[in-house]
C-alpha cells in the first residue's frame, strides 16, 4: 500500500511540476511575441517619422520610405513617399517596384 502511495504522489508531482513548466513557457512564448509585435511597431513608427520630418535629408526620407513599403507600411505615409519619390526625379533606392 504504502510503494502505490508513493508512486501515485510522484505521477502526482511529476505532471504538477509539467503542467507548471508548459505554463511558465506558454508566458514566454506570448511575452516574446508581444516584445515582437512592439519592436515592429516601434520600427515603423521611426521610419514614419524619418518619412515625414523635412529636416532630414531626402535621400534618407526616401531609404526609410524604401523600407516603410518593404515592412508592409500604407496609407497616408505611402502617398507622402511617392510624392517624394516625384520630386526626387522618380529614383527609388534599393530596386523598390510600385
Amino acid at each position: 500500500m504504502a510503494e502505490w502511495l508513493i508512486d501515485a504522489a510522484a505521477v502526482i508531482t511529476a505532471g504538477t511540476t509539467a503542467f507548471y513548466l508548459c505554463l511558465k513557457l506558454h508566458r514566454a512564448v506570448c511575452f516574446i511575441e508581444a516584445m515582437e509585435r512592439h519592436l515592429r511597431e516601434n520600427h515603423l513608427s521611426i521610419l514614419r517619422l524619418t518619412i515625414t520630418s523635412p529636416e532630414m535629408p531626402l535621400s534618407e526620407r526616401i531609404a526609410a520610405g524604401d523600407e516603410y513599403i518593404r515592412e508592409g507600411g500604407n496609407g497616408a505615409v505611402r502617398c507622402l513617399y511617392e510624392a517624394l519619390l516625384e520630386e526626387n526625379g522618380g529614383k527609388q533606392h534599393e530596386g523598390i517596384t510600385h
